[in-house]
């Protein structure tokens, strides 16, 4: 979250004069009964739930006694005084009984005057601040004074519960949406498996083997009417550029390197380009057509996309796969190779100990199941719609995190009143 200028209309007051800051403690690591509990834990990284009902970590009573660890009850705020990457300064809202490690101080309002939520919301929104606050104390990190002095905007009470209630909301719904992704993924990871193993029958059916014919080989168990051969035979071309080298410029025609080739889709960084005048002299080997799939050998190997709808030059260590497309979907070849169990088959073939890469001598001879042609644009069109579902909720996340950044921008600083509201809702509540 970008640092802001935090001001508002609000009287402040410190936080140590509306709440008690406890920091917590480690029991010896050499002692075992302290170890292994009923009593929960906390450590730094766990503010990264931002939400907290429960910790991994677990000590007993007698470990709680023999250190400096204190059980605070709920609500409360956590935020960690030291930890790596961007923990340092990041708050979280407690919401279940429990005590810290030293790394960590849990803010416990004393007063109805300070709600707690509004507390968590509250320091989010100044994180920036906070880091830069502990900059300078000593080794880089917060401290129990540091927070203590902290001052902290106090609206009316009814006023911190309703912009506390506004942010929550937000916060349940980027949560829901983040849970509905993971869902998705796990639901796309195992149609994959049924789809590229089972395959779907003209009714729409995936096969089982109760209902229809299967046979091993020497890759796996599929439907009997699928083909498995080496990946050469499905494809009209593989075009490869390596060994060479084009010469690059500011500007132009842009060159599509491994690195662009992410795990199923393409990016457009690192942003590298060939003039517009070299293109065809430079594209001598093969010019990709719209669908058809990148492949990348080396560093890393494995990743595949989708050729896009605007002209790409191409370097090395990407091949472009040029489908038979009166034997083999584009789509489908995408996913067989987007596959895991794709990528370890060639895993197996690969060959150096610092760079790993597979040859495209090898690579052609890959074994592969490739089911008749209108089964693969079934499955390519199953796998479809749920990619671009699961696209699209991809996309609400950065949407959802910028509308909470400008809710907390207007309600925090108190551009946006939220008095009204709250006198709505009082006037709705009296008889």
């Amino acid at each position: 979250m970008n640092e802001v200028s935090f001001r508002h209309p609000w009287d402040e007051i410190r936080i140590a004069d509306v709440a008690d800051v406890i920091v917590g403690g480690t029991p010896s690591t050499l002692v075992d009964r302290y170890w292994g509990g009923s009593v929960r834990w906390m450590a730094s990284g766990d503010v990264h739930l931002k939400r907290i009902v429960d910790v991994s970590g677990r000590i007993s009573h007698e470990g709680l006694n023999a250190s400096n660890a204190k059980i605070v009850e709920p609500p409360a705020v956590a935020i960690a005084l030291a930890g790596q990457g961007k923990t340092r300064g990041t708050a979280a809202i407690v919401l279940v009984a429990l005590c810290t490690n030293q790394s960590v101080a849990l803010i416990k309002p004393r007063t109805q005057r300070l709600d707690a939520a509004y507390l968590y919301h509250c320091l989010e929104f100044r994180y920036e601040e906070l880091r830069s606050r502990s900059a300078g104390a000593g080794r880089a990190g917060l401290s129990k004074g540091l927070i203590e002095a902290i001052p902290v905007p106090l609206p009316e009470e009814r006023v911190q519960r309703k912009i506390a209630e506004i942010l929550d909301n937000v916060d349940r719904v980027v949560g829901q949406t983040e849970s509905l992704i993971a869902k998705y993924q796990r639901a796309k990871t195992g149609l994959m498996q049924d789809l590229l193993t089972r395959g779907i029958d003209e009714h729409g059916q995936v096969r089982t083997p109760s209902t229809h014919k299967f046979m091993k080989c020497e890759i796996g168990t599929f439907p009997d009417c699928w083909e498995v051969v080496a990946i050469e035979k499905k494809l009209a071309d593989i075009i490869d550029y390596r060994g060479r080298t084009p010469k690059k410029v500011e500007a132009g025609v842009p060159l599509i390197t491994a690195k662009n080739v992410r795990d199923g889709f393409l990016s457009p960084e690192p942003r590298e380009f060939i003039a517009v005048d070299d293109y065809t002299e430079w594209m001598t080997r093969g010019i990709p057509s719209l669908s058809d799939v990148l492949f990348t050998t080396e560093a890393p190997m494995g990743n595949v996309a989708r050729v896009p709808d605007f002209r790409i030059a191409l370097a090395q260590r990407v091949l472009t796969l040029v489908p038979n497309r009166e034997e083999l979907d584009p789509d489908y070849l995408f996913w067989l190779l987007h596959w895991p169990r794709a990528r370890e088959r060639i895993e197996i073939l690969t060959t150096g100990s610092t760079v790993v890469g597979v040859k495209q001598s090898v690579f052609r001879k890959v074994i592969f199941q490739f089911p008749p042609l209108p089964e693969q644009q079934r499955m390519a069109e199953v796998l479809n719609s749920m990619a671009a579902s699961l696209a699209d909720m991809q996309e609400m996340l950065p949407k959802l995190s910028g509308l909470k950044t400008s809710l907390m921008q207007d309600l925090l600083t108190g551009r946006v009143p939220v008095n009204s509201l709250v006198q709505a809702e009082v006037a709705t509540a009296m008889p």
